[in-house]
């Protein structure tokens, strides 16, 4: 049985992770979501009564594997201070969901960043991901992936990642976009879940980036369409649609219609759309070619989750 997974690491709660988890219940009524924590905050106390598949895990009764005690013994990250410890603590994080499902024996969880909203049933899906022996991961480039969300079958998906990490970015650290990139392509072990439709690739032909980078794999980018008929947004359409995260703006503005630089695929050629669904709960749609290709999730950069909740 297919669970889900959110981790947030540090002393400071996020207003927005209740947004998150209020926006997951109101399709995934049946399914268990996992919040990772290492303290204690009444607002997740509050949100466990009013959800009674909210399990809240405390770091402290996970047991650290050995790969994450060598990370926070030896690596650079642990020392890095700036946001509160932001670059190491979205690496850990990996390290902590291996500590998870080590510890409580858990398979098949689909991981999601809380600045994602989520407009699907994960149950319905399933089986796709079930079937999937390998890391299941989102990139916009070839140089990058972004994972906001990641299908982890087995534990050993993750240790086998995290060994990764320890081997490569102990002395010069890097962050978990590049490294899941590398590992990839080091490795092999991962499906790319589709973040754009196949009739984008082949009316463009060629994918390419605001800054000029080409994609030597565009099919990566869509192959797995057929199979999940969903797109997963890798933040640049939840970027171009919402903007950017202000403390990462010099100017303090919202920056709707940005567009990524990176990505190798242009957000500004589809149309967005907003349709109920039969329970009255609102979902993004995207029209290319005069289709219509549903969002699993839009990754809400902007941290304003919100204003795009379903209800």
């Amino acid at each position: 049985m297919i669970s889900a997974v959110i981790v947030h690491m540090g002393q400071k709660y996020p207003e927005y992770l209740s947004n998150c988890i209020e926006q997951f219940f109101l399709f995934n009524k049946d399914t268990k979501l996992h919040c990772i924590v290492e303290y204690d905050f009444e607002q997740l106390n509050d949100l466990s009564n009013k959800f009674q598949n909210l399990n809240i895990v405390k770091t402290c009764s996970l047991t650290k594997t050995k790969e994450h005690k060598f990370f926070l013994t030896f690596n650079r990250l642990t020392r890095s201070t700036w946001r509160g410890g932001f670059w190491r603590y979205v690496v850990e994080r990996f390290f902590t969901l291996y500590d998870f499902m080590k510890t409580y024996n858990v398979e098949n969880i689909l991981h999601f960043e809380y600045d994602n909203l989520i407009y699907c049933d994960i149950k319905t899906i399933s089986s796709q991901f079930e079937k999937k022996k390998d890391l299941c991961i989102i990139c916009d480039s070839d140089e990058r992936c972004v994972p906001g969300v990641v299908f982890i079958p087995q534990k050993d998906n993750l240790k086998s990642f995290c060994k990764f990490y320890n081997r490569n970015y102990t002395l010069f650290p890097n962050n978990d976009m590049v490294a899941f990139s590398k590992y990839s392509k080091k490795n092999q072990m991962c499906t790319f879940l589709p973040v754009i439709p196949p009739e984008y690739l082949e009316e463009k032909k060629i994918l390419k980036s605001q800054i000029g980078k080409t994609s030597k794999n565009p099919n990566m980018f869509c192959k797995e369409f057929s199979n999940f008929n969903y797109l997963f947004d890798a933040a640049a359409f939840g970027q171009y649609i919402g903007g950017i995260d202000k403390r990462n703006d010099d100017n303090q503005n919202s920056n709707e219609h940005f567009i990524n630089e990176e990505a190798l695929y242009d957000p500004s050629v589809f149309q967005f759309i907003w349709k109920m669904d039969s329970n009255n709960l609102k979902k993004p749609y995207l029209i290319f070619k005069n289709k219509e290709f549903l969002l699993f999730n839009l990754h809400i950069h902007s941290k304003n989750l919100k204003k795009f909740m379903s209800n």
